[in-house]
């Protein structure tokens, strides 16, 4: 089974890449696995939740007795 090393060598050799493109090439094949990984915010931690109800604020729960 050939290589991608040994592609590249044949396409050269057969005259259908240039010099420049088979560097390229095997430049980018011998390179190693860049991980790139975005930063995340993870919010304000405290220690103890806010357990208070307040009927105002956003997202609190709701209920109604029927």
């Amino acid at each position: 089974m050939k290589t991608a090393r040994d592609l590249i060598l044949e396409l050269y050799k057969d005259d259908h890449i240039t010099k420049e493109e088979t560097d390229l090439l095997l430049d980018a094949i011998n390179k190693p696995a860049q991980i790139a990984t975005a930063p995340y915010n993870t919010g304000t931690i405290t220690q103890k939740p806010d357990w208070t109800y307040d009927p105002n604020r956003p997202g609190q729960p709701w209920y109604t007795v029927t």
